[in-house]
């Protein structure tokens, strides 16, 4: 009698089949695997991502570790943060998968194993000693945009003389010792010439790359708010997939470019209403690092006073001084600049965003020399350094300037120990223009100063070295008192001159001479505000009514102005001006308002949150649609 077989039978072979078939396709993988090379790639990238840590600002790692404790308790101690520190989920995991893939893909590809490791290795290495040499000189790691800036750091990175130290001693030894080890081991590959296979190898990687750093679900834990931090908290891979992601500009929330033209539409343009000639020069000075650092760190080693005339002039009639917190610490200036220029902040711009390289691709409309250009004024930009830095050259002609100075065309300019001009020669090309121009036509001046700029490695023999064993800060501070000594000349020029004329005076940043290493922060300003903090002043040599203590950031600075000489003010001005009244400083960590309360960008629970994001609106709006 024959046997009926149910339809569920059927399934139950056919499954059973499946998986047998299966389990005997992943038993032949598991056999075709060299376990001594696996575990020997996971190994080598495994330090591969110890050295990668250390030159990219992961200061727990060694040197808490072995790093000088005086006892053994001490040590075990940082041992366990160190460890804690080197495993924690997903930044770990992550970034050492990331190894593993690209491994995938370049064997895939290559075929060999010791060339697939060697040139992950090298270029690991080669980055992660550019991103140290790079957060050592400006205090600031790479960012995506650098690359948009890439000759401009060519052209400044001369003479530079990175500290080799601590992180990048251990990281090199790492290297060194990683390569020795592979070159030893594997001697002689087997070489698989199946296309199928090598095809795979590459899709996996390919895959796994994009599954890790594809989706937001790793990314979005990196706080780029600080890129020093994200680098050290989250790996290089992690903050630059990051960074990649937010290199184009969102649009803010609740973005439309008809409520932001209704916000603007409630403030009159008065900048046609007036003739121009009742109107002063004006020349505005960006000075490059130039900080008053004895007022912000307790500095108990200064012997003498590297900018007293600036000190002696605060005191003098005629002037309003005060404070601007920068977006930026020891570079940046280009942003610093494009916040002034514009009145538009940054602080929602990604990371490391370049807006001078990045964002500007026609005519600016807004901006103080469309303004001023609108008022009458003949506008001028002068830069001691390279057109090509930034793109200025570019950029100047967007702006508007009806005339752009740089090196190439000031031969007058003579230089300061280093590489860069000095403040005194630009300054004199200044004089030239202001002694030749037409009576009846108001001057706006535009200049930024390069005498002061990083590296920190230069001194005059038998000059003031106004501090001890701070070798950076000796340099910094003899560079300074030139610039002061510049700056009593263009104040002694400008009293003798026979119109009126006013002087908007601002440091674009701090240098970085390790400050916060060398000084305590003084009561006055918290510590992650303190390496922020630079002078501005406004000098005329006519009367003005004098204030001091005055705080505010970078894209206040025009208002400020404006008020002070009584121009008037178009309606994006306006509605600056009354951003201001409540959030007088905005950079691109934190903000204050009129009460001198600090809030971070990032605090959704400021008071100030929808404000702030109202601005960014009108900023985005300013930025790409107007």
């Amino acid at each position: 009698m024959e046997k009926k077989v149910t339809e569920n039978e059927i399934i139950s072979v056919n499954t059973s089949e499946t998986e047998n078939k299966l389990m005997s396709f992943i038993k032949n993988i598991l056999k075709k695997i060299n376990w001594f090379k696996f575990f020997f790639i996971l190994a080598f990238f495994f330090l591969c991502y110890l050295f990668s840590e250390l030159l990219n600002g992961n200061e727990v790692l060694f040197l808490r570790m072995i790093g000088f404790h005086s006892t053994v308790i001490e040590r075990f101690e940082a041992f366990n943060i160190s460890i804690n520190n080197i495993f924690r989920a997903p930044k770990f995991i992550v970034n050492y998968l990331l190894f593993i893939f690209l491994y995938f893909v370049i064997y895939g590809i290559t075929n060999r194993t010791k060339m697939s490791c060697t040139i992950i290795a090298v270029f690991t290495f080669i980055f992660g000693i550019v991103n140290y040499i790079i957060t050592d000189l400006r205090g600031m790691s790479i960012t995506i945009s650098d690359i948009y800036s890439f000759k401009t750091a060519m052209n400044v990175a001369k003479g530079v003389k990175p500290n080799i130290e601590g992180n990048f001693i251990i990281a090199t030894l790492l290297f060194i010792m990683d390569l020795i080890i592979l070159y030893t081991v594997m001697k002689n590959e087997d070489i698989t010439k199946n296309l199928k296979t090598k095809s795979i190898t590459v899709i996996i990687g390919v895959f796994g790359i994009i599954a890790l750093f594809g989706p937001n679900y790793f990314t979005d834990e990196v706080e780029l708010w600080n890129v020093n931090r994200a680098y050290a908290n989250s790996g290089a891979g992690l903050t630059i997939a990051r960074m990649a992601k937010d290199l184009k500009v969102k649009k803010p929330c609740q973005y439309n470019s008809g409520d932001v033209e209704q916000i603007l539409s409630k403030y009159s343009d008065d900048s046609e209403l007036l003739s121009n000639e009742e109107y002063p020069n004006i020349v505005v000075i960006m000075n490059e690092s130039f900080a008053d650092l004895d007022s912000v760190y307790d500095i108990k080693d200064l012997s003498d006073d590297p900018i007293s005339f600036f000190h002696e002039l605060m005191n003098e009639e005629n002037v309003i001084s005060g404070v601007m917190h920068s977006s930026q610490f020891g570079g940046g200036t280009a942003n610093v600049e494009y916040e002034f220029i514009t009145e538009n902040i940054t602080a929602f711009l990604p990371a490391g965003s370049m807006p001078y390289q990045q964002y500007i691709a026609g005519d600016i409309k807004q901006s103080i020399v469309s303004y001023m250009n609108k008022l009458g004024y003949e506008t001028y930009g002068m830069h001691s350094w390279n057109k090509s830095g930034y793109s200025r050259e570019k950029i100047y002609r967007y702006l508007g300037f009806d005339n752009s100075m740089f090196r190439e065309s000031m031969p007058q300019l003579r230089h300061w120990i280093g590489e860069y001009p000095t403040d005194e020669s630009l300054y004199e090309a200044y004089y030239d223009i202001m002694n030749n121009k037409e009576k009846d036509k108001k001057n706006f001046s535009f200049i930024v100063t390069m005498q002061n700029h990083m590296p920190y490695v230069y001194t005059l023999d038998g000059a003031v070295e106004f501090v001890s064993e701070n070798d950076a800060a000796i340099s910094y501070f003899q560079a300074e008192y030139q610039a002061d000594k510049a700056l009593k000349q263009l104040v002694e020029y400008l009293k003798n001159y026979d119109e009126k004329t006013i002087i908007l005076f601002f440091g674009d940043h701090q240098p970085n001479i390790n400050q916060e290493y060398w000084y305590n922060v003084k009561n006055e300003y918290e510590q992650d505000e303190a390496p922020y903090i630079v002078p501005f002043f406004v000098w005329a040599n006519y009367d003005i009514e004098e204030k001091k203590g005055i705080e505010t950031s970078a894209n206040f600075l025009e208002n400020i102005l404006l008020d002070i000489t009584k121009m008037p003010k178009d309606s994006y001005t306006k509605y600056i001006d009354e951003i201001r009244e409540e959030l007088p400083v905005i950079t691109n960590l934190y903000y204050k308002d009129k009460d001198g309360n600090k809030y971070y960008i990032s605090d959704k629970n400021s008071p100030y949150y929808d404000k702030l994001q109202e601005y960014w609106r009108v900023v985005y709006y300013q930025m790409f649609e107007r």
